[in-house]
């Protein structure tokens, strides 16, 4: 379904969950503007959104959050891959995800956010960290709107106003920075709502030399275990630690890279250590990018649910 078709349900008095897979935003072919969702701002009595494998600007996005007046889960999953052909890609957007919560700090209980960032190298690229405007403007021949990403375009911020917030999951970068953007200048445990229980971190891992697995971003390991170290501090109520791998390793998410599963142990043994020092429950594993709903996942083993051609 496109942005346009589900929007008139927001206002469905009776309506507190709405769960979306592949939601679109129309492609604009003319000079009309894009679909304005102000009228629906703090309109929906929705509490629970989920928008799984979304296609939606994050403009749009951040417009249904808004609709919505009391908001107690968010799931968001979106996989922003690179076209080097023509379509470019899209740059990373965290830093605005906490202005557009803000108004349900009070409410926020859970927050998904499964966005999984291509980081590109290529010239007028939107997610190459050095790309300019003019660059893009070459690469696409005109001036599309779209503008070169600030370099803390991936970092969330701090989530300290989230004190009803006790289960989040986000990608390891938004945290803590990416060796190709932009480091975090403060640790991620200083980041964290205050009241977390249960934190997941998204971790991408990637060949290395001789047949061994190595970290596709070099920065967040340390980070963890300060986190662990000084979580009495900030994270007391933190009781369990999720790590979620991703294997893609082309541009298309068509194929995966298996790993030797034994000789991975080492990259976990000393956070599983400095969990169970600090009473913190470990689990790792493989996650594959796509929705977690039952129905969908039923319909999706027969077809590809908004993407058929």
């Amino acid at each position: 379904m496109e942005l346009e078709q589900f929007v008139p349900y927001l206002c469905l008095p009776s309506l507190n969950t709405l769960t979306l897979l592949t939601p679109t935003t129309p492609i604009n072919c003319s000079d009309d503007p894009d679909l304005d969702l102000s009228p629906y701002a703090n309109r929906s009595n929705i509490t629970s959104l989920t928008l799984d494998e979304s296609e939606l600007k994050p403009r749009d996005t951040f417009a249904l959050i808004a609709a919505s007046k009391t908001l107690a889960h968010l799931r968001w999953s979106q996989d922003s891959n690179c076209n080097t052909s023509w379509t470019g890609c899209h740059a990373p957007f965290h830093k605005h995800i906490t202005s557009a919560l803000v108004k349900h700090k009070a409410t926020l209980t859970e927050l998904d956010l499964d966005l999984r960032h291509t980081y590109c190298g290529t010239r007028g690229h939107a997610a190459n960290p050095m790309t300019t405007n003019e660059g893009l403007r070459e690469m696409y021949g005109q001036d599309t709107g779209l503008r070169a990403a600030d370099r803390d375009g991936l970092l969330i911020g701090s989530l300290r106003e989230f004190e009803a917030l006790k289960t989040l999951s986000i990608d390891v970068a938004a945290l803590c920075g990416h060796q190709n953007w932009v480091k975090s200048p403060t640790p991620m445990v200083e980041l964290l709502p205050p009241n977390l229980y249960t934190l997941t971190l998204h971790v991408k891992v990637k060949p290395g030399p001789e047949g061994t697995t190595i970290f596709e971003n070099e920065l967040w390991m340390v980070k963890a275990l300060d986190l662990l170290e000084r979580k009495d501090k900030f994270v007391s109520g933190l009781k369990v630690l999720n790590v979620r791998v991703s294997r893609k390793v082309d541009r298309w998410g068509n194929q995966s890279w298996v790993g030797n599963e034994e000789g991975e142990k080492r990259l976990w043994i000393e956070l599983e250590r400095q969990c169970e020092s600090v009473g913190v429950d470990f689990d790792v594993k493989d996650e594959e990018f796509g929705t977690k709903i039952p129905y969908f996942v039923e319909k999706s083993a027969a077809r590809n649910p908004g993407r058929d051609w």
